[in-house]
């Protein structure tokens, strides 16, 4: 029985998972068990949705809020770090600009904001700015500049780090 449902599953791409963990779910009716089951393929697919989105930005290393001293940087009034973690400037369509001297957390800064950006469900992408420069020369060669400008165009939020180093 397990195999047909693990084949049920997959026809409704609703993931193995489902399959494998449906007896560890508690439910005093058929109604709740499936609400539980259908909330749990969800937050599987939330999971999933949220690594690929990581994964797809392009991150040299992951970082995140956790233990960033703030101290060194300074933010505009009005601007808090918590109206940073929630990346309302996103929502907003509002540029933001980390600029300071070396060693100051910008890149840890950026790529945090990355990150949670991704994980609030916004499309993100991250380049050093060279790179950046290298791979627009390089689809322009390739005449694939067009395609490259329209992943560009897709994200929500981009990421350009080390301007110094162009």
């Amino acid at each position: 029985m397990q195999e047909l449902i693990k084949d049920l599953c997959k026809q409704l791409r609703l993931g193995a998972h489902i399959a494998e963990s449906y007896d560890d779910i508690q439910a005093t009716s058929n109604e709740e068990f499936l609400y539980k089951i259908l909330k749990e393929a969800v937050e599987a697919r939330e999971t999933e949705r949220k690594n690929r989105y990581i994964k797809q930005a392009g991150f040299d290393l992951i970082k995140s809020f956790e233990g960033f001293d703030f101290s060194g940087v300074t933010l505009p009034s009005g601007v808090s770090q918590e109206i940073l973690r929630s990346c309302d400037f996103v929502k907003n369509k509002q540029n933001l600009i980390l600029y300071g001297r070396p060693g100051t957390g910008k890149t840890h800064l950026a790529t945090a904001l990355g990150v949670e950006a991704c994980t609030l469900g916004h499309k993100t992408l991250y380049f050093k700015t060279s790179r950046l420069v290298n791979l627009l020369s390089e689809a322009r060669k390739t005449n694939t500049e067009a395609r490259f400008w329209k992943k560009l165009s897709q994200a929500e939020v981009l990421i350009l780090d080390e301007w110094g180093y162009i």
